[in-house]
């Protein structure tokens, strides 16, 4: 796949040798311009879509007629023609009075989304999450519009187990900041492009993000729009364009002190931390409640052993169950929100990485939240009940999973949370109805798009990570997308039913 650009390049090289009888590309390299001749350059209109071969410097001498050139599209890209009026692909024999400048025009075949072209000097693969490379980027729309002209920035890999896949995520660092194809709530610097490699749907946290933005207990949820992405003219695929979780005026707005203990901090629940963050325990983690946290925001170390004995503090009061001691140290409203969330999707991962807490300055609370990483929910593990739709696991204080939250669990064992959470649920029971629904659109409108992806990826029909069988057995995109739809109808069947019956009224 890789090496595809350079394979239909070489096609065209011997294509137009055949053509020409193959002493074609031996340019004219004559020391001077005798009298009379004309000078005449075939150039790409664009040359991340497509390039000119044969020659594309002449010097014709007069009564000569010009040699044989060719515009040859790359991947997913179109010739449209040539700017003095000719159509053909191929031309030669042909006659010049002057110098000139003739443009071979290219354009991307669109598929109705946006689009990410980026440029990078050293190569065309990312090869490090810790080392940037230099980048500039343009954005466009779903009709083609430009919205961001060769903005310059920094781009590297990101992610844990998804780092080990072919189809790289990356991480976005624009030299200033923008609101990148208006997808958050204003500029920043920081962007992430999900590859979503083992989620064939494409779509799963989409669906989520959806189902948050709309929780009103959760103050911050992460822009996102489904984009196709072209590295040095490469296509990678569908991406789902992210704001990076930060701390940040239009992100998780939290402000900070250095000189304070009682400030804003941002932490993950990150079970790979000891494994990632290089600075070790107690420097760029800590540990609480039998549980790593990574410090995803400023932390001095003089502010380490205050950020670890407060977790440990909220850690104690959730697992004592008392609802005094926990609205002292919970913000109820964005844990209830969250909760749902998670166990709607059936998240697997919940209390093993990627989830997300915040404090705020002078607020004893711990904040729930942004939720983040999808791609194992929503049916798509085999290792939580085959992928089925049916059963309670977030909550389940019993569950043996490895990755389950010990928090959750221990809330939803008291009377008095689960009220709460069934009132929450009645009040929001009609966006988890229309959660199927917003699925199926996300599917038609990238499903144009998610047709070249797996042309690039050949993955249909593979296991890329967790998925159970049945999903592994899908051979085209289609199946892939309608699992995902009706998992998430039938879901919202057996969770309103289950709540219903075993959650107390308010």
């Amino acid at each position: 796949m890789k090496n595809k650009k350079i394979i239909i390049l070489l096609s065209a090289v011997l294509l137009l040798c055949f053509v020409a009888g193959c002493d074609l590309f031996v340019p004219q390299k004559g020391s001077g311009r005798p009298d009379g001749a004309v000078n005449v350059t075939f150039v790409s209109s664009n040359d991340n879509y497509g390039s000119v071969v044969g020659y594309a410097t002449q010097t014709i001498q007069p009564g000569k007629t010009s040699r044989q050139v060719a515009a040859y599209a790359n991947d997913f890209c179109v010739f449209t023609g040539w700017s003095d009026g000719v159509k053909d692909i191929v031309r030669s024999g042909e006659t010049f009075t002057k110098d000139c400048t003739i443009v071979a025009n290219f354009e991307l075949i669109n598929s109705g989304l946006p689009v990410i072209e980026i440029t990078m000097p050293a190569g065309d693969e990312v090869v490090s999450k810790e080392i940037y490379e230099q980048v500039t980027v343009t954005a466009k729309d779903g009709k083609g519009n430009v919205s961001l002209e060769n903005v310059t920035g920094k781009l590297r890999g990101r992610g844990n187990a998804t780092w080990k896949m072919e189809k790289k995520s990356y991480k976005l660092k624009l030299d200033k900041k923008e609101n990148l194809l208006d997808t958050g709530t204003g500029p920043a610097k920081d962007w992430v492009l999900l590859a979503n490699h083992c989620d064939q749907s494409l779509i799963r946290n989409q669906v989520s993000f959806y189902l948050a933005r709309n929780m009103e207990g959760l103050e911050y949820t992460v822009g996102c729009q489904q984009v196709e992405v072209f590295l040095n003219g490469i296509c990678k695929g569908v991406y789902l364009l992210c704001e990076q979780i930060e701390v940040q005026e239009n992100r998780v707005n939290i402000e900070y002190d250095p000189a304070a203990l009682d400030t804003g901090y941002l932490v993950e629940i990150d079970e790979y931390a000891d494994d990632d963050d290089p600075g070790g325990e107690n420097v760029s983690y800590v540990v609480a409640g039998e549980k790593m946290f990574s410090l995803k925001s400023d932390v001095t170390p003089a502010q380490i052993p205050y950020v670890k004995e407060y977790l440990q503090t909220v850690h104690d009061a959730i697992m004592s169950g008392d609802e005094h001691r926990v609205r002292r140290y919970v913000d109820l409203d964005s844990c209830i929100d969250a909760y749902l969330i998670e166990e709607f999707t059936m998240n697997i991962d919940v209390g093993w990485s990627s989830f997300y807490f915040y404090k705020k300055p002078g607020d004893e609370h711990l904040y729930f939240g942004p939720v983040w990483d999808f791609d194992l929910a929503i049916g798509n593990d085999k290792r939580l009940r085959d992928g089925g739709s049916k059963g309670f696991y977030v909550g389940d204080s019993y569950s043996d999973y490895k990755q389950r939250s010990v928090w959750f669990g221990a809330l939803m064992e008291q009377y008095w949370f689960k009220k709460l959470v069934r009132a929450r649920w009645e009040e929001k029971r009609d966006l988890f109805a229309g959660a199927s629904a917003y699925a199926a659109v996300c599917v038609e409108l990238v499903k144009t798009a998610a047709e070249r992806n797996f042309d690039i990826w050949d993955s249909l029909g593979t296991r890329i990570n967790q998925e159970p069988d049945h999903i592994v057995a899908y051979k085209t995109y289609d199946q892939h997308a309608q699992n995902a739809v009706s998992w998430l109808a039938d879901r919202y069947d057996w969770l309103n039913s289950y709540i219903k019956l075993n959650l107390p009224k308010r």
